[in-house]
């Protein structure tokens, strides 16, 4: 016989089955964030954040956070919020996978693919919210009620990403060059903060429409080199590739990650870094994972609950990204 609550508390079980999952998907972690670190402490300082956005954020509402002198100053530390899933098991499901001979890890690969679903669509909005300098994520408060949690690495203005308008509108524009031009410029500007060598440029929906107009209508007379791949227009050496991603906060609202008539455009080679940080459970050793799962015994004895747990935070290099409003 086994026992549920044993089961999900077998640290060894829950890695093997966790590797066993195919890997998910999700851009801006993937290809945005490459750098991941545990960091040992449930708390990081400002001066590892500093080194990477070259200002010190500030923490407001109910983020947690240890304050000098005025509610305005920056903080020392920031106490992440954790991103914190359950699945119940009843006790009549414990009773069907045992009677019935199921394949119990399949029966776990089955709840832990949910939960791991669901942590990693937050870090991704998370690191969405990253890339314009701001989080801004409603969170459930002890009593119930939604709150925001802020982590502003702007410093109120006072280190930004790059912002350019276009000279004309993609929409009015029917030269491919004048498209070139404004990436161009971009890039320049990403320079001069030391950035601006090796692009990643995603494109929302009408922005990449007209690129992709454009480079279809060129004439074979032209003297910029443009080819149309999958999901991605090249441009003279400049890649703009379709993000038309969406993801889903828990107030119910959804954020696209680049908005129809943007244009983002960040330099890979920027230290882009997403923090674990030390789960606050004993059974976690009071460590760092990127997951951690446990399981209790509910004390009607009639379901176990198993929780999946993570604390992560993205930290943007802000003089690498350049937001674009086409």
């Amino acid at each position: 016989m086994i026992e549920v609550q044993k089961l999900f508390n077998n640290q060894r079980v829950i890695s093997e089955v966790l590797k066993s999952l195919p890997p998910l998907r999700t851009p801006v972690v993937d290809e945005i964030f490459t750098t991941k670190k545990l960091h040992p402490l449930p708390q990081i300082g400002v001066e590892y954040i500093k080194d990477i956005t070259e200002s010190l954020p500030l923490v407001k509402r109910t983020a947690n956070g240890v304050t000098i002198g005025s509610e305005t100053d920056s903080v020392m530390y920031i106490e992440p919020h954790p991103i914190r899933v359950i699945e119940r098991i009843s006790a009549k499901e414990a009773n069907d996978l045992k009677s019935l001979g199921k394949d119990y890890q399949t029966f776990v690969a089955q709840k832990l693919d949910r939960m791991r679903r669901a942590i990693r669509l937050t870090t991704e909005a998370l690191c969405s919210q990253a890339l314009r300098g701001q989080i801004q994520y409603p969170i459930m408060t002890e009593n119930g009620t939604l709150d925001t949690y802020i982590v502003d690495f702007t410093n109120s203005g006072e280190n930004t990403p790059v912002s350019y308008t276009a000279q004309t509108p993609w929409a009015n524009v029917n030269n491919i060059s004048q498209i070139l031009d404004d990436l161009i410029n971009v890039s320049e500007k990403l320079q001069e903060r030391g950035y601006g060598y090796n692009l990643k440029i995603w494109a929302g929906k009408n922005a990449f429409r007209k690129v992709v107009e454009l480079a279809a209508n060129l004439g074979a007379k032209s003297k910029i080199d443009v080819r149309i791949e999958s999901r991605s227009v090249n441009v003279a050496g400049f890649e703009i590739e379709l993000m038309n991603k969406v993801v889903r906060l828990p107030d119910g609202t959804t954020q696209k990650v680049v908005k129809d008539n943007e244009v983002l455009i960040i330099d890979k080679d920027a230290p882009f870094t997403l923090y674990y940080l030390a789960i606050d459970n004993f059974d976690a050793g009071l460590k760092a994972s990127n997951v951690f799962v446990k399981a209790y015994k509910e004390p009607s004895g009639t379901s176990v609950v198993v929780m999946a747990e993570s604390k992560p935070l993205p930290v943007p290099v802000l003089n690498a990204i350049a937001w674009m409003s086409v």
